[in-house]
């Protein structure tokens, strides 16, 4: 966890409603990602498979919550944060492959407080209480699975200021160019 001004990250949104120049406050209020399992009803179509690993992204993202809040109470909440990216390429294609969905990317301005895991605690390949204990702690301590920068999501919450909005297709896999973005490409890149 550290505090940050001004430092640049990049957020994939599924919504259309950030304003180039416009500063938003994280931190204060739940999520949309967290506010979903406020409202989960599974619709009488959803196959068990769905519905079980909603309940299981649920009790993960409480027991995460339950560690931070009693060791590491200073790092921002998954509950009420924003999700962004290091501003590297390679962690912009690992992201957009995973939320292809998203309309826009947006170049944040930010100045508060960041916390940077490595996603892959997250993706345990059994389920039980200790090993998300476990997980946890080594997400919330900062540890890296391996020396993959890509796969890092940082945690913010404080004043984003949207900086740059690029439009994005959902669905199609083209990242603007990084030159446009302020980023240059890497050797592993190319």
């Amino acid at each position: 966890m550290r505090q940050v001004k001004n430092e640049s990250f990049f957020h994939f949104s599924k919504l259309t409603y950030y304003q180039i120049g416009k500063s938003y406050f994280f931190g204060d209020r739940v999520n949309e990602f967290f506010g979903f399992y406020e409202q989960y009803e599974p619709i009488n179509t959803a196959d068990q498979k769905t519905i079980l690993t909603e309940y299981t992204t649920y009790v993960r993202e409480c027991i995460f919550e339950e560690v931070r809040k009693q060791e590491f109470p200073d790092c921002p909440s998954r509950t009420k944060c924003i999700w962004l990216m290091p501003p590297s390429f390679a962690s912009l294609r690992f992201w957009h492959s995973r939320i292809p969905e998203a309309h826009s990317l947006i170049k944040f301005s930010c100045s508060g407080v960041v916390h940077e895991a490595d996603e892959r605690f997250l993706h345990p390949l059994y389920f039980n209480l200790a090993l998300q204990r476990k997980l946890a702690r080594l997400y919330w301590s900062g540890d890296s699975v391996l020396e993959d920068a890509s796969r890092r999501e940082v945690l913010f919450t404080g004043m984003a200021t949207a900086v740059k909005i690029f439009p994005l297709q959902p669905g199609n896999c083209n990242l603007p160019d990084p030159s446009d973005l302020g980023l240059c490409k890497t050797i592993e890149e190319f």
